[in-house]
């Protein structure tokens, strides 16, 4: 069984050598410029990648948000930098991995091994249906584009290919880190507070140049995509940050509430309502957890109260002509949810329709943006228009097949309830246990604004965000393990 295993993620390791030597290589030869910035990018993080191992990755991590923005900047133009340099990384990592021939180590399986089994059982399911869609889209002319052109847009016929490479992605950097040596859970702290350094600085440049453009003039995104995964980004590194806070010198709490205040800020103009959702519900969770009883008791009064005055007190219209307050008024506001969202609703019940058509296999990996538009609604006035299902599990449902998305679901609780055990077992330090904490409901509260939003399923960013929560969680699940129980 060893042995299978082994080939199996060997078998799974030379598919996304294949995938990042197609993606680099199409990058570098259809570079409009001198190709010689691609090449060095990409032989200087090979390298890196080769030489080391867990460092490099770590230290990739930390400047997601940098790279991010230095792309919508068009620093690095005809090259998805993000992308790029983490395909180069991988390649260096896979290349000194492939090399290694000892099987895993005998002994108990460790829950480590379990969620890397998982998520390659995932990614296998995810694969076939990639080669499925080749199969059913292969041309002549799609087999040269295949070969020439790096990344596929949403209604691309080939856009089957950049979807499967944003998990593949996803998948190694969570496999590379689970397996790493070092405990990814102590560099997270660290790493989100890189983050938000990045993100206000970037919002600082959008707010006061308008670079790049905020959408519809107002909405902040910079350094990432769009206003969702900005707010999905956002708010996992703001409840990092908060659970993580300590009493200390003047200096320290200073430095603290210097990260907090305009990421709290940040949260508020990011025009996302499924952030603002998730933010109010986490923050008075870590109220509940962290502060005294009648702080306790203040926080969730505040959001009962809240709640009240925006049901009872008369609609002013004037008010709700303004993009922020209709907005915020529209979430807290407690009606049919048709009535709250019908475009999100009607979206909803394509992904319905597509999942009752297709239950087991689905439509196929990243055919539901355009493949869905057969299944709406009659009345529906957007029916025609191309979109996403705007909920990660029902995009895995409607396009890989339920028992794929159920397989997701089931590695998202088992991480949960390990986590939650190690929080009421482990002999660990009050700080560590924190950190735990904090890693724990970041996972959670991204989560929560991926059940109104899409970015798990589109961009990368945000696939390197997720992964690594569950990386850093299962590594310190592991080290428990390897420690015993402690009572």
């Amino acid at each position: 069984m060893r042995a299978i295993i082994f080939y199996w993620s060997r078998a799974l390791y030379i598919l996304y050598l294949i995938l990042c030597l197609r993606f680099v290589g199409s990058t570098i030869v259809g570079h409009d410029g001198s190709r010689a910035v691609p090449i060095i990018l990409f032989g200087v993080s090979a390298i890196v990648g080769f030489y080391f191992r867990e460092v490099s990755i770590l230290a990739f991590l930390a400047i997601v948000p940098l790279l991010g923005g230095l792309y919508d900047l068009s620093v690095f133009p005809d090259i998805y930098i993000l992308g790029y340099l983490f395909s180069a990384i991988s390649l260096g990592l896979l290349f000194r991995r492939l090399a290694e021939r000892p099987y895993p180590q005998k002994g108990k399986v460790k829950r480590a091994a379990l969620a890397i089994l998982l998520s390659d059982i995932f990614i296998t399911i995810l694969a076939l249906s990639m080669f499925r869609q080749l199969a059913t889209n292969w041309s002549p002319e799609n087999a040269s584009r295949f070969l020439k052109q790096p990344l596929f847009g949403y209604q691309d016929d080939l856009y089957f290919i950049t979807a499967a490479f944003v998990w593949f992605q996803g998948w190694f950097l969570f496999r590379e880190t689970a397996l790493a040596q070092i405990s990814s859970l102590r560099f997270a702290r660290s790493i989100f507070i890189w983050f938000a350094v990045t993100m206000i600085c970037f919002a600082c440049l959008q707010l006061l140049c308008h670079l790049p453009i905020p959408l519809n003039g107002y909405a902040f995104y910079s350094p990432f995509e769009d206003i969702s995964s900005f707010g999905s980004i956002a708010v996992t590194t703001l409840v990092v940050i908060i659970a993580g806070f300590t009493n200390g010198t003047k200096s320290k709490l200073l430095a603290q509430w210097v990260l907090i205040a305009p990421m709290l800020a940040l949260i508020v103009i990011s025009w996302s309502r499924a952030t603002w959702l998730s933010a109010t519900l986490f923050l008075c969770i870590i109220a509940v957890w962290r502060l005294p009883r009648r702080f306790k008791v203040g926080a969730v009064a505040a959001l009962v109260i809240g709640v009240a005055l925006v049901n009872t007190l008369p609609r002013d219209k004037r008010l709700l002509e303004s993009p922020y307050i209709g907005r915020l008024y529209s979430l807290g506001h407690i009606e049919q949810p048709f009535n709250k969202s019908p475009e999100r609703v009607r979206l909803f019940h394509k992904a319905f329709g597509v999942i009752s058509a297709h239950p087991l296999l689905g439509m196929g990996l990243g055919s539901f943006y355009k493949g869905s538009i057969q299944f709406a609604e009659a009345d529906d006035p957007n029916g025609a228009k191309p979109d996403f299902a705007h909920d990660v599990f029902l995009q895995l449902a409607a396009e890989l097949g339920l028992a794929e998305a159920a397989g997701f679901g089931v590695l998202i609780l088992l991480i949960v309830v390990f986590a939650a055990w190690d929080l009421s077992r482990a002999s660990a330090t009050e700080d560590t246990k924190r950190l735990l904490m904090g890693v724990l409901l970041a996972l959670c509260a991204y989560l929560t604004t991926q059940l109104t939003a899409n970015s798990l399923n589109v961009y990368v960013s945000n696939q390197f965000v997720f992964w690594f929560l569950v990386a850093s969680l299962v590594s310190r699940c592991d080290e428990i393990d390897n420690c015993g129980p402690s009572g």
